[in-house]
């Protein structure tokens, strides 16, 4: 019996195909003929390629020059375009209605204004009956207004007075004869222009007079018939005619309590007790003194925590100093800071 296995093997199919001779040669036409159909459609398949390469290279190089063409129109309009104006002033407190009115020769209605808005440059402002309202300046200084008040033409450094009453912060103290900041703030009136030179003072315009006081500092007043200086405590009445009379004023008390009604609160956490009491002597138009020299000591190191928000300055400043273990009194145009009854601190 064979031990071959069931299926044919190589050398059988060798022998077969040796056996079936030589396979007669292909015709040299019908070869020809094959190579160039194959020549043909490579070089329509490398066209192809070539093609589509360039397309998207076109497309590519588009996209590119569109995207150049439109930074390079974006960048023009940037340059072309007018900055955005900087605020006159920001809102910083508001008790009752208050309206802004946007600058002449625009039709937009007047809008309420609230705390934190920005108020653009030539802005009218008008408070009603009720209504008081406090403004950060650039220069870092308050502009304030009293009820029944209308000021036309506000900017960075000037207003235009047309009814009631504005108070003027400049943050800074300047003695008599120095020479006036850059960045004064101007207030026109119908009697005058009106100066300040590192001050605190109030403007206010009735039927026929301007009346001017300054509480710290020195203002000055320009008018066609020749210019004349106002200087703390004193108080200047102004009519359309020309005509002048002036007084003594105190510079603390009733006189000035609107002021101090919508003066913006000190920001008292994390400062220091003596940056707070010099801040309510300013608002109060007083003296600071210390009874001790110990208290001026603490005052100098405790530091405050919570708001003052919503309390009248009495409040505060009661609250404050009786969370600090002190107590005070105004006597003479001084805040007098001094000790509880009992041990001493």
């Amino acid at each position: 019996m064979s031990t071959e296995p069931a299926g044919i093997s190589d050398e059988k199919i060798a022998g077969l195909l040796r056996l079936t001779g030589p396979r007669p040669a292909v015709p040299v036409d019908r070869t020809e003929r094959v190579k160039a159909a194959t020549h043909d459609r490579w070089r329509a398949e490398v066209s192809g390629r070539s093609r589509r390469r360039r397309v998207r290279v076109a497309a590519a190089l588009a996209a590119a020059a569109a995207i150049v063409l439109l930074a390079g129109l974006a960048r023009r309009l940037r340059v072309g375009a007018p900055a955005p104006q900087a605020p006159a002033a920001l809102v910083e407190a508001v008790t009752g209605p208050v309206f802004i009115r946007p600058a002449q020769g625009t039709a937009t209605a007047p809008s309420a204004l609230r705390a934190g808005d920005a108020v653009p440059p030539d802005s009218g402002l008008q408070t009603d009956e009720n209504g008081r309202l406090a403004l950060r300046l650039p220069t870092g200084g308050s502009l304030r207004l009293d009820v029944d008040t209308r000021i036309e033409a506000l900017t960075d450094r000037s207003l235009t007075l047309v009814a009631g009453a504005v108070y003027v912060d400049s943050g800074g103290r300047r003695a008599p004869g120095a020479e006036e900041p850059e960045r004064a703030i101007e207030i026109h009136t119908p009697a005058g222009r009106i100066r300040e030179i590192g001050t605190q003072f109030e403007v206010r315009l009735g039927e026929a007079t301007v009346r001017l006081r300054v509480r710290e500092g020195l203002v000055s007043v320009d008018r066609p018939s020749g210019g004349l200086q106002v200087t703390s405590g004193r108080e200047l009445q102004l009519d359309r005619g020309g005509a002048t009379s002036s007084r003594e004023l105190p510079i603390h008390g009733e006189e000035w309590a609107w002021t101090e009604a919508i003066a913006p609160r000190m920001a008292i956490e994390g400062r220091f007790l003596r940056e707070f009491l010099d801040w309510m002597a300013r608002e109060r138009g007083l003296g600071l003194q210390f009874r001790r020299n110990d208290l001026a000591a603490s005052a100098s190191t405790i530091r405050l925590n919570g708001s003052i928000e919503g309390l009248t300055l009495d409040q505060a400043l009661e609250s404050v100093l009786l969370t600090c273990g002190m107590r005070h009194r105004i006597e003479g145009g001084l805040l007098v800071v001094e000790a509880p009854d009992g041990p001493a601190l």
